[in-house]
């Protein structure tokens, strides 16, 4: 959660509104495996391979973490119902589970989610 903290500094952003623990990325399963060195970008891309395979070692499932994106796409939708608007920042899978979450609730996305570092998403309600 720090680094959208500090992301939305860098963005300019000063009133922040947490929402604890709902937005955070998905978790990653993870173990040791003696005498087998990887980078930690290649861990990543092995956990996060078995993590969608249900392996959920030391961490949340996959299901857990879109029930998680669900509760804080709903958390979001009353933030911008109250204030007109809301801005999001976050990492990763998380974001795609809630922009997943935000359109089957009919949200529309007038721009979609990137998948770069620093790339963004719109989306809005219209009733």
């Amino acid at each position: 959660m720090s680094r959208s903290i500090e992301s939305a500094k860098i963005l300019g952003i000063n009133k922040i509104h947490f929402i604890e623990g709902y937005l955070r990325e998905a978790e990653l399963p993870y173990f040791k495996i003696p005498f087998l060195t990887l980078t930690p970008d290649t861990w990543a891309i092995i956990f996060r391979i078995l993590w969608f395979c249900g392996l959920k070692t030391n961490s949340e499932s996959l299901i857990e973490a879109k029930v998680r994106a669900s509760t804080g796409a709903s958390k979001l939708k009353k933030i911008a119902k109250n204030n007109d608007s809301v801005v999001f920042i976050g990492h990763g899978f998380m974001n795609r589970f809630i922009a997943k979450e935000l359109l089957l609730s009919g949200w529309h996305n007038s721009i979609p989610l990137g998948k770069k570092h620093w790339e963004f998403g719109v989306y809005e309600y219209s009733e």
